[in-house]
């Protein structure tokens, strides 16, 4: 298996799985045995004012949505963006169910048991 990204990869995909032995991730005869999850939290205002963190993000979200585009492509999404658009449309329009599946769940409210 080659790693993403060449070199910079390869370091990138160590760091976390060392990482992942922190979080109780074993290795056993080469292989991944236990899993463990790891979660990392910090205030990003402890590196910069909140205003200015989120004015660059900003800025380098659109860069990203900025580049070029293959044939066929029509736009560069960032990761959740779809989540997102569809969870708005859904707060907005409802939750699209067949009728027996609502059928069958208003059938286990009414039921006694």
């Amino acid at each position: 298996m080659v790693p993403f990204a060449g070199h910079k990869g390869y370091g990138l995909s160590l760091a976390i799985q060392a990482l992942g032995l922190l979080a109780g991730a074993r290795r056993r005869s080469g292989k991944v045995s236990d899993f463990g999850f790891l979660f990392i939290a910090f205030d990003p205002e402890i590196l910069m004012p909140a205003a200015e963190f989120k004015a660059q993000l900003s800025e380098l979200l659109q860069s990203i949505k900025d580049l070029p585009r293959q044939d066929g492509v029509d736009e560069i999404r960032i990761p959740s963006e779809r989540s997102q658009r569809e969870r708005s449309i859904r707060e907005e329009q409802g939750i699209l169910v067949q009728r027996r599946v609502y059928d069958r769940l208003m059938q286990m409210r009414d039921s006694d048991g």
